[in-house]
């Protein structure tokens, strides 16, 4: 890794003029007493400046603001050499870090503690020769760490269960099955609750959520979250945790360095054991691009990929399913081509008819507790998306809870 000399002075002039995320994040997370590794800030490396590195942990941690949206593909090339070095990169944006601190701390605290049980490497001295105990911040409360289910038996050893015989397959065969009354479903159907922030994504889970959408970004309707809110959900997370891919805001329709991000993305969220991932891309003429989001659904198998909302925002519905079905998808987050899925109901129900089994659609889109069981009566469906917000950017407990209820 080469330290550019001749870009001293811009960093000089970056540390100087530090936004208030970054002096909050250096001052109270990577100082080497909070870690136990040396941290450099405003670093220049070859013809860039990074935010925070540390070269023992092989770590880059940028804090993007909000003018970052416009330079996404520079950061990609960043990134991509940064890689090549070694070096893992984590992105925060300015208002994670501001109104999400505890959340990033915990994040970074994972990540630290993953890979000193990856690579078994020693603290950085404090001083020459002398070497520093350091213990880390707690990651999980003890309510947290109670709530994960141990193991049954030990790393390796397996043991033989001998179930009763209850009934022969020609006795099972011949027990009628009970019939179901007049109203009653087979199986509830289930909640997935969209989460902007870890925070939400935990309040899902204690409200007995299904499954989660992990996105970024709420004002936008979400976006890629970084990577260290993943990690640290991925921790605390137990029921199934999907990943929006989308590297911005604004539309569906990707450029070519945009679309080789998303690869990048799915591969690393695969990695560290995301469950399945939302996305959508579409063609400048609003039709589904096939091709692409094709690539994508093969990059990401075995797990499932659900096409999120872009679809709303689609010109030809009876196509655009047929092109999402082929595509491989296994969902489809809609509203019904409308703003609200309570106004979609009609185009939500011919989605279902058309789509005959063949795909989940799963209505979203101003769902609520107040509205859910009238859309469930209408249209009926395994798969109901809501982000159970009442204010604010975080999902509501009470409402989650009420959410499950009405579909019960």
């Amino acid at each position: 890794m080469t330290y550019n000399k001749e870009l001293k002075p811009f960093a000089r002039e970056n540390r100087n003029n530090s936004t208030f995320g970054e002096i909050l994040l250096w001052k109270n997370v990577l100082s080497r007493k909070q870690t136990g590794y040396q941290f450099n800030r405003q670093y220049p490396i070859e013809n860039f400046i990074v935010d925070f590195i540390s070269r023992s942990l092989k770590l880059v941690i940028e804090v993007d603001g909000y003018s970052h949206q416009f330079k996404y593909d520079t950061d990609i090339k960043r990134d991509k050499r940064l890689n090549e070095l070694g070096y893992k990169v984590i992105r925060f944006t300015e208002h994670d870090v501001k109104h999400d601190f505890e959340n990033v701390r915990r994040a970074l605290n994972i990540y630290i503690e993953e890979f000193i049980e990856n690579e078994s490497i020693p603290l950085a001295p404090f001083s020459k020769g002398e070497e520093q105990e350091v213990t880390l911040p707690i990651i999980a409360s003890k309510e947290e760490t109670k709530s994960i289910p141990l193991a049954p038996f030990s790393k390796g050893e397996e043991q033989e269960v001998t179930l009763p015989i209850i009934a022969s397959k020609e006795e099972m065969n011949s027990i009628p099955l009970a019939p179901f009354s007049k109203g009653e479903e087979k199986m509830n159907a289930k909640l997935e609750i969209a989460c902007f922030n870890l925070e939400s994504a935990l309040i899902a889970q204690q409200g007995g959520a299904d499954r989660i959408e992990l996105c970024d970004d709420f004002s936008s309707g979400g976006i890629t979250p970084n990577y260290g809110t993943f990690l640290a959900a991925r921790k605390l997370i137990h029921i199934p945790l999907f990943v929006m891919i989308r590297p911005r805001a604004i539309n569906f329709i990707y450029t070519d360095n945009e679309f080789e991000q998303m690869k990048k993305d799915i591969l690393y969220f695969k990695k560290m054991k995301a469950d399945g991932f939302v996305f959508g891309i579409l063609n400048e003429d609003g039709s589904v691009a096939v091709d692409k989001n094709k690539a994508l659904v093969e990059l990401a198998k075995p797990l499932p990929c659900s096409f999120h909302r872009a679809f709303d925002v689609s010109k030809n519905l009876q196509q655009n399913l047929e092109d999402v079905i082929a595509c491989g998808f296994k969902t489809i987050l809609t509203s019904g081509l409308t703003k609200a899925a309570m106004d979609g109901i009609e185009n939500l129900i011919e989605l279902l008819k058309q789509s005959n089994n063949r795909i989940t659609i799963m209505p979203g889109g101003g769902v609520r507790s107040s509205n859910l069981e009238l859309l469930k009566s209408k249209v009926e469906t395994p798969y109901y998306h809501s982000s159970a917000i009442v204010k604010n950017d975080r999902a509501d407990l009470e409402e989650v809870k009420l959410l499950k209820v009405k579909l019960s």
